[in-house]
């Protein structure tokens, strides 16, 4: 649960930033550099995926909100989910675990 926290609390550094401009900006925050166009395809595929599932399901985003019980729900919650499993991979990619 700590990483899923952690990467909530990222997700919600970005209250209105969606999709690609989410994305990019979340990488270039991260690492330091642009987020290339092959890397913005994939994430944005799987933020997509993911934003769509959880949109279908508000059970599964409910609890997987609560997580972190002392958030608030927002007003597009599987966008914060999609947004959390996002940043949730920006920790686990090379650029995070191997850094120069």
């Amino acid at each position: 649960p700590v990483f899923i926290e952690a990467a909530q609390f990222f997700a919600r550094k970005y209250p209105g930033l969606e999709g690609k401009t989410y994305i990019e900006k979340a990488y270039q925050d991260m690492f330091g550099v642009p987020i290339s166009a092959k890397k913005t395809g994939a994430l944005l595929q799987f933020y997509d995926k993911m934003e769509a599932y959880y949109a279908s399901h508000p059970k599964e985003t409910l609890a997987f909100l609560k997580i972190c019980p002392d958030n608030d729900v927002p007003p597009n919650p599987a966008n914060l989910v999609a947004k959390t499993l996002v940043a949730n991979a920006l920790f686990n990619i090379d650029e995070s675990i191997n850094k120069p």
